[in-house]
């Protein structure tokens, strides 16, 4: 799982690098593709949204074994002090890179979209995509949150 995982993340970094560079290109025009029609708004809320809570989940589950990791090494019987240090300060790498990869991946998307989408009748709706995708993120966590302490008291 720890590769599959370490995938993931790399994939999500990647993904929300690419939309990241098309809404720039979008937004100078640059961009080869047509706008989708304003119509699409409501949709695409919904699609960032979902894509926020399943990469905060992903970002659960990688944070989750690198605490399993961090746990495994720091009560080591013979473990100095150091290498326990090392294995906290390790850790919370992780958890940052994971954090920020995973939901850079729904926010570079609502970023591309802002510009992607015809504004139509209320370009509000389409600038708060980026937003509507985070807001998807921090639910994710929420919810992945709530599931490892149901897991942790046995429930």
């Amino acid at each position: 799982m720890r590769e599959e995982l370490a995938r993931l993340q790399r994939a999500a970094l990647a993904v929300g690098a690419v939309a990241a560079i098309c809404g720039l290109l979008r937004s100078v025009d640059a961009f080869p593709l047509a706008r989708w029609p304003a119509a699409w708004q409501l949709p695409l809320h919904l699609l960032v949204f979902t894509l926020g809570i399943l990469a905060a989940l992903a970002a659960r589950r990688r944070i989750a074994w690198l605490e399993a990791r961090r746990w495994e090494y720091a009560t080591q019987a013979g473990a100095s002090a150091e290498e326990r240090k090392l294995a906290h300060e390790e850790t919370e790498r992780g958890r940052r890179a994971a954090a920020r990869s995973f939901g850079a991946a729904p926010l570079g998307l609502g970023y591309w979209f802002v510009y992607q989408v015809e504004p139509g009748s209320h370009p509000l709706i389409a600038w708060l995509l980026p937003l509507t995708a985070m807001a998807g993120f921090a639910v994710g966590f929420a919810i992945g949150a709530r599931s490892e302490e149901r897991g942790a008291n046995g429930e």
